[in-house]
């Protein structure tokens, strides 16, 4: 048999491996900020379609993923759960949760009543992570950390 046929048989199965891993550790993160009571119960209300959504959407997850996860990894990885209030101001090294929402519309036509409403289910999970723990803060972090991680390893493939 070709080496180049075992070559990319291997990258295909580290491929979809790595992906279904990616997914998983998302419905997991999903499921721990559930159990961590950070979720507003607007979004629990919808959990089992936010999964289902999850699963049957795979590539398009990977690609956002890719796109907005590591694109902005150091953001991510170097954030301070501490400075959330910092969301609520628009500064030179900030942008707030607001200006985020405005520019998400602009681009994506959201209206007005579905921005007050993403903006607020923002801003309940902002103020349910403030109550959390250290070590709970970190096993958050550490789910993004791993999918940055994962993300990584399926660039790396091709």
């Amino acid at each position: 048999m070709n080496n180049n046929y075992v070559d990319i048989d291997f990258k295909l199965e580290n491929y979809n491996y790595l992906v279904n891993s990616y997914i998983e550790t998302i419905i997991n993160l999903v499921d721990c900020s559930n159990s961590l009571n950070i979720l507003p119960f607007k979004i629990k209300l919808s959990l089992g379609f936010i999964k289902n959504y999850i699963f049957a959407n795979k590539m398009e997850v990977l690609e956002n993923g890719i796109k907005y996860l590591l694109v902005n990894k150091d953001i991510i990885i170097n954030f301070d759960l501490n400075k959330l209030d910092e969301l609520d101001e628009d500064t030179d090294d900030n942008i707030s949760i607001k200006s985020c929402i405005n520019n998400v519309k602009k681009i994506k036509n959201i209206d007005s009543n579905q921005e007050d409403d993403l903006l607020n289910l923002i801003i309940e999970i902002k103020n349910n992570s403030k109550k959390l723990s250290e070590n709970k803060i970190n096993i958050i972090k550490q789910y993004f950390e791993l999918l940055i991680c994962i993300l990584e390893n399926i660039q790396n493939i091709f």
